[in-house]
């Protein structure tokens, strides 16, 4: 259903470009696919860094809870918990 929704979508980007640029449907629709494409790839540029800083952050940051959860009963058997849902190895 998605993806005859993003079908749908593109055609209608492609021809109101068609219909504005006075250009083919088939070369509007390679440019809408192009540009989203670009688009995707800047916000990608632009977003990576940001979410590598903090995912470093955050495993940087993660020994003190976790210690600090290990101080309480029900915060231990909630680690043993996990660690038997996912296994490390």
């Amino acid at each position: 259903m998605r993806g005859a929704l993003l079908a749908v979508f593109l055609d209608f980007l492609a021809s109101q470009l068609a219909g504005v640029g006075k250009i083919s449907r088939g070369w509007a629709f390679a440019i809408v696919v192009a540009g989203i494409f670009l688009l995707l790839a800047v916000a990608g540029w632009i977003a990576v860094p940001h979410v590598a800083d903090q995912i470093t952050d955050l495993v940087h940051s993660l020994p003190q809870p976790i210690k600090r959860l290990q101080s309480y009963e029900w915060g231990r058997a909630a680690l043993r918990y996990a660690r038997m849902c996912w296994p490390l190895s």
